[in-house]
């Protein structure tokens, strides 16, 4: 769109050849006239090309951006014929701001230069640049989240396994009563700190049998907590329903990660529904992977939300795809779903209509009966006392207590490092040992670098790793092998006492000569 003056007709079929059709916003001005704009250039501002030529660069700057505007309509007025590049903040016909980047170069024309520019919109790079910002920010929080959950597991667990001891010792009614609570409270601390594990991503990837109702059952405070008063929570389940071999600490964040989606879904005002199921094989709408002859459990979240329409969910597990207005949403919350549900051997279906809802249901193949029927650690029966010498490799000094105080009580004989230099010192004097009780994370030498000098030294010692999380791939290669288990913090003594039964039941695996 051309103004009423300033170009000749020559110039001006030259330019609308050249520029009308251009996918970049583009402008020629004088001063601070506009002389021309193509319909990018008033597509980018929100107005229509007969009404932008009629304004100003004024009328389009932001107010923090008019002085730069002001000393480079100055540098023009003197003659300044270079390229030039610089950033400015643009104002939009609905009052919104955003950033852009100009490049002007002068022209010649029959009515005296002007400025010939084009203009790049930078939003979608400057939200590129905050999202990588809060990416390594969320990091850094993560790592600090993750270092806070170990001295904290390590803390509770000496808390809670005091307060075990103290309860077998009193009798008074009273005193048991507060202990209890003590106990009570400890216990809901354990499982905050579960969740900034869960945040930071360093949750241990290990599958057990998992009831998923038992899960969302337990989780209903939190969940209430999470999404507010104004959104109502009802669960309803199978009975009896399958069990799952998954991951509960990565089935927790798909739970809450679905709760929180929902609740952005209602606008904090609604219904959210949570519900369990089993189905024969072929009754699941999606194929589960490895879907085996007893078939699949499924969880339903629905909310009562904007729903959403078919385009939006062929999209919503792309990674910072979200339809949260700019900088409300990273978009990495249901792809991580996903991505968790998938390692665990599941899969994921979604039905939403517009104004109606949504509703997302994960499945994952039941456990054979073996499967489902395998006694966890915290169940089994302690078979007989402990016998034997027994080294205890741990940098905090309460837990290192508690847990020598356990095993001399059960007939251990107890020998303590602080770190894994000092262990390893021992063990090359000690040819009596049974058991290396070790920490993962410690300063010097950690658990997984003892172990591995372990190995080669000792192939028949047993080894039992105690972690609050994940460490790392260094911890995997010991999961499943004979003379290693892992214990996650915190434990209880019941937990340490049938996790030494069963290592010192298992056979160790001795290297070829």
């Amino acid at each position: 769109m051309f103004s009423a003056q300033g170009l000749n007709p020559a110039e001006k079929k030259w330019i609308e050849l050249a520029f009308e059709p251009a996918p970049v916003p583009v402008c020629i001005t004088r001063l601070d006239v506009f002389l021309f704009v193509n319909p990018a250039f008033a597509e980018l501002y929100g107005y229509s090309p007969q009404e932008i030529i009629q304004k100003t660069l004024w009328d389009l700057i932001a107010p923090a951006s008019r002085e730069v505007m002001a000393q480079r309509l100055a540098r023009r007025a003197l003659g300044e014929k270079a390229l030039f590049k610089y950033e400015l903040v643009g104002q939009k016909m609905d009052g919104s701001f955003f950033p852009f980047q100009v490049e002007t170069v002068r022209i010649p024309l029959s009515k005296g230069d002007a400025a010939f520019s084009y203009i790049t919109d930078l939003s979608g790079r400057r939200y590129g640049e905050q999202m990588v910002f809060q990416s390594q920010k969320l990091e850094n929080l993560g790592i600090l989240a993750g270092g806070i959950a170990h001295d904290f597991n390590n803390l509770m667990m000496a808390i809670l396994g005091y307060c075990e001891l103290t309860l077998d010792m009193i009798s008074e009614p009273l005193i048991r009563e507060n202990m209890l609570q003590i106990q009570a409270c400890g216990e809901r601390a354990v499982a905050l700190t579960s969740q900034l594990l869960a945040f930071s991503r360093k949750q241990s990837f290990v599958p057990q049998p998992v009831r998923l109702d038992h899960l969302v059952d337990r989780m209903q405070d939190l969940i209430s907590r999470l999404v507010g008063a104004g959104i109502e929570l009802a669960a309803e389940h199978a009975s009896p329903l399958g069990t799952i071999m998954v991951d509960p600490n990565q089935m927790e964040q798909v739970i809450l990660n679905l709760a929180v989606n929902a609740r952005d879904a209602m606008g904090g005002q609604g219904q959210l529904r949570f519900k369990t199921q089993n189905h024969v094989p072929g009754q699941a709408p999606i194929r589960v992977e490895e879907m085996n002859d007893i078939g699949c459990v499924s969880l339903s979240v629905r909310d009562s939300g904007v729903g959403m329409d078919a385009d939006t969910i062929s999209k919503i597990f792309e990674p910072f795809f979200t339809t949260k207005e700019m900088g409300k949403g990273t978009g990495l919350g249901l792809s991580t779903v996903l991505g968790i549900v998938k390692q665990n051997g599941g899969d994921i279906h979604v039905e939403s209509t517009l104004g109606e809802g949504t509703t997302f249901q994960i499945f994952f193949p039941q456990c054979h009966a073996a499967d489902s029927e395998k006694v966890s650690i915290a169940d089994g029966p302690i078979v007989h006392e402990g016998k034997g010498w027994v080294l205890v490799v741990e940098d905090e000094a309460s837990v290192r207590g508690l847990i020598r105080m356990v095993l001399r009580g059960h007939g251990y004989e107890v020998l303590e490092a602080v770190d894994g230099r000092e262990a390893l010192a021992i063990i090359k004097l000690r040819d009596d040992l049974k058991m290396v009780i070790t920490d993962v994370v410690m300063p010097g030498m950690n658990g997984i670098a003892l172990a591995e000098a372990i190995e080669p030294l000792c192939p028949q010692l047993r080894v039992l790793f105690m972690t609050g999380y994940n460490e790392g791939s260094g911890l995997t290669r010991f999961i499943g092998r004979p003379g290693f288990k892992i214990l996650y913090k915190p434990f209880n003594s019941r937990q340490l006492l049938l996790a030494l039964e069963q290592l010192l039941s298992d056979t160790p695996a001795i290297p070829a000569e």
